[in-house]
């Protein structure tokens, strides 16, 4: 069953009309150009320079390149008839001090780097006060020439030309150099004649080789030795990594990874992945923005292909292969058939290829990806809204762990699955693999990405994954998928772009994904007379407007559950008013109170009851299969609900263990025995853990602001102990699993929890002891001091103070 995209954005239509890749020059590169013969006592001339044809010890056969600094020759050497290349820097008043020093300073460079993989540096010399680099002669085409001829070459053979790129770098970056310009333009494709292009292929293909150090530079140089100045972009803006257009002085290797990777992505795609014909909006969209996916443009291109260059073009420097040679051992990987250091995302249970069915749907959304997540993080909200039945949820032990089954009849039929823990990482991707026993299917997973586009949009992208079962699985799957499931998912997102983008709306995080319900007479004049009730006694009617308001118009789920300083937050008004009017609330029939027992661990509530009387002294969380002690100072949490009265809501769960339940929770993954998992975070100022429920000790880490350590590599399971430095900026996570079992994950943020009002803080509010007398805690009720504070004084000269 092919893919059904829907929706499809059309992101790409800045593209050249014409298809072609755009001339876009760098400073100071050799550009190719139609060769030009020379004969013996001819004269080369341009703008800028006469070259005699016998040039030292050097005969000039033809002129192969020109550029900004001078001109590139194919030159015979005198005595030993060796053809060579001269890079010809301008002669006379054009050629200043400075641009000598980067002359040299570019042979210099050159002259470090010993790899077959490079054009051998040979020598740095002048004659007639012009100077010039010899270098080997490479005998073939550049690779800007063969994309232009062939616009898409074969997946393998891009492979193979980017991995001799790759091995030049590792050679260049293991001295510490940045080339700084990597693109077509300065690859040379061995053994290929300029007329046999157009007919290139796989097995034609002898060896690529890495030009043109022109804006190279040591990445430890002093001041004194640098030879650019500081508001100069150095480099080719369609290969270009984002920091290089602000930061050109101080890129590392992982821009020339960046460029390496825009380079191959044009090999597999047949254009780079960004054009336009605005410098500034090419730009922003290398700044912002993700490329198309491979895998949508060829269907040749498989998904491991397209991870390893999605990775190169990463925005931030931490997140992408930190150097040629990281990213050349995935690529050999490819070429080898074995897989890469990146899992796919989620793991499936193996199958054969054709028996998975796959409905992939897209959209691009007027609102960014942070706007989007805390939508697309609200699962039960999502299942809710896509009119999926509410399941059944029980715990399992099954071979000893605590397994999540569910059961729900689905289309006429009993339906019964296991559920692996949801992964997910903050505000970029979230997925679920559910494992059936009964029904149609036998696994389905379902992920969702959010990849940025310029002008503070969003590529959206709902991938299903379906394995049916029996040939009536395969149509059920058909229609579902490729029909229902397809214009209900179009019409849940259409809804949350419409809310992520109400910024003047204080509830459109807490509206209902469809169309709300409005309340009938009954419930209207209830909420009249209730609200009439409490206005004449609390003297703050503007807030109690807004909490009527909230109650009218947000969905069921928000209703359900308010925590009153989350809601405060959300009015922007003082906590205690807002606990006073809830309060207040409740004694006048408008909302209920309710108290949520909250695992230490996770954060989520195992249970909610409604009143304290009903609390025992221990409780379980069956995600954590962790028993613990109920405290009343910390894990008992006040909540309240809209009163029956005012308005029926379903309470009903769709769906749990989704983002929404533990905002704390940057990353979950599950990681399956001997695999491992890399993804990035943007660590503020604070403290955060890594652990995992079946592993007793977490790994714990603090930011530093001197810190410049943004990779950390974690191996489970793990004997560190100490609390570990790392940079408080975008960081690049690998979890290597090397137990014999699989692993639930957590990147988890650590701190106080100030959004939540505890049992023991409501039993001492006056208005909860004149409202609630039956449920203020007594002496010998479950409360517990974590913490306690001692006061020693002495009193001074006790008489004078009488």
């Amino acid at each position: 069953m092919p893919n059904v995209p829907i929706n499809r954005d059309d992101e790409n239509s800045s593209r050249i009309d014409d298809g072609k890749t755009p001339d876009a020059p760098s400073i100071y590169e050799s550009l190719p150009s139609v060769p030009t013969a020379i004969r013996a006592g001819d004269v080369v001339s341009s703008v800028l320079e006469d070259i005699p044809s016998n040039f030292g010890p050097y005969t000039l056969l033809e002129q192969i390149g020109r550029g900004g600094m001078g001109s590139v020759f194919r030159a015979r050497h005198s005595e030993t008839g060796q053809i060579f290349a001269l890079k010809v820097l301008r002669r006379g008043i054009f050629a200043s001090r400075r641009d000598i020093q980067r002359f040299e300073k570019e042979s210099r460079i050159h002259a470090q780097i010993l790899s077959p993989f490079v054009a051998r540096h040979v020598a740095f010399d002048e004659h007639q006060r012009v100077h010039y680099i010899v270098s080997e002669y490479v005998e073939g085409v550049d690779l800007q020439l063969l994309c232009a001829r062939i616009s898409q070459l074969e997946p393998r053979c891009a492979l193979l030309i980017i991995r001799d790129v790759l091995e030049a770098l590792a050679a260049i970056h293991k001295q510490g150099i940045v080339h700084r310009d990597v693109k077509p333009g300065n690859v040379m494709v061995l053994g290929i004649r300029k007329l046999e292009v157009a007919k290139f292929r796989l097995e034609d293909f002898q060896q690529a080789k890495l030009m043109d150090f022109g804006i190279a530079r040591q990445i430890d140089q002093t001041e004194s030795l640098s030879m650019t100045h500081a508001e100069m972009t150095l480099g080719t803006p369609l290969y270009m990594a984002p920091e290089q257009r602000e930061h050109s002085r101080s890129v590392t290797a992982a821009a020339d990874v960046y460029s390496a990777g825009a380079t191959l992505y044009q090999l597999l795609a047949g254009f780079p992945p960004f054009q336009s014909k605005d410098n500034q909006l090419l730009a922003e969209m290398h700044r912002v923005q993700r490329p198309q996916r491979l895998t949508w443009i060829d269907k040749r291109i498989g998904e491991a292909v397209n991870q390893v260059v999605m990775k190169a073009l990463e925005k931030e420097p931490s997140l992408r292969y930190a150097d040629g040679g990281e990213m050349l051992h995935d690529i050999e990987q490819l070429l080898a058939g074995q897989p890469t250091s990146l899992r796919a995302w989620p793991a499936i249970p193996e199958s054969e290829p054709d028996a998975v069915k796959v409905y992939s749907f897209t959209w691009s959304l007027n609102a960014s990806s942070t706007a989007l997540w805390p939508f697309v993080a609200d699962t039960d909200r999502f299942n809710r809204a896509m009119k999926l039945p509410a399941p059944q949820y029980s715990f399992e032990d099954v071979d000893g762990k605590n397994t999540l089954r569910a059961s729900a009849r689905f289309n006429g039929m009993n339906v019964r699955w296991r559920e692996k823990p949801f992964q997910w990482v903050v505000g970029r991707e979230l997925s679920v693999l559910r494992e059936f026993e009964s029904g149609p299917f036998e696994w389905v997973t379902s992920t969702i990405s959010l990849e940025p586009l310029h002008n503070d949009r969003t590529r959206l992208i709902h991938e299903f994954k379906i394995k049916p079962r029996g040939w009536l699985g395969r149509l059920i799957t058909f229609f579902q998928f490729g029909f229902v499931i397809r214009k209900q998912i179009d019409r849940v997102y259409r809804r949350i772009e419409s809310l992520s983008s109400q910024t003047n709306n204080p509830f459109a995080c807490d509206a209902s994904f469809s169309p709300p319900q409005a309340l009938n007479r009954n419930q209207l004049e209830n909420l009249d007379r209730i609200s009439a009730k409490i206005r004449r006694s609390y003297n703050n009617p503007e807030l109690l407007d807004r909490l009527v308001d909230f109650l009218k118009f947000s969905g069921d789920q928000s209703v359900a559950r308010m925590r009153p300083i989350a809601l405060a937050k959300k009015f922007g008004c003082e906590p205690d008013s807002l606990i006073a009017l809830c309060l207040s609330g409740t004694d006048g029939g408008l909302l209920r109170l309710m108290w949520d027992i909250i695992c230490p661990v996770c954060r989520i509530a195992t249970t909610t009851t409604d009143s304290l009387k009903n609390i025992t002294r221990h409780a379980r969380c069956e995600f954590c299969n962790l028993d613990f002690k109920t405290n009343f100072a910390s894990s008992v949490e006040l909540i309240f609900r809209v009163h029956p009265e005012i308005r029926d809501i379903d309470t009903r769960t769709y769906c749990i263990g989704g983002p929404v339940h533990s905002p704390h929770v940057l990353a979950q993954n599950l990681l399956p025995a001997g695999q491992q998992v890399e993804f990035g975070v943007a660590l503020l100022d604070g403290l955060y853990q890594i652990r995992s429920p079946q592993l007793d000790e977490p790994i714990r880490l603090e930011t530093d602001a001197n810190c410049d350590d943004q990779r950390l590599r974690v191996e489970f399971p793990n004997r560190v102990r100490e609390l570990l430095p790392i940079a408080e900026r975008w960081v690049s996570v690998q979890l290597h699993n090397q137990s014999d079992v699989a692993l639930t994950t957590r990147f988890e943020r650590l701190g106080r929890h100030h959004d939540a009002v505890t049992a023991a803080q409501a039993c001492a509010h006056p208005l909860f002891k004149r409202y609630f007398p039956d449920e203020v805690l007594s002496a010998g009720d479950l409360t517990s001091v974590q913490s306690l504070l001692l006061v020693a004084f002495r009193m001074i000269n006790f008489d004078a103070l009488v």
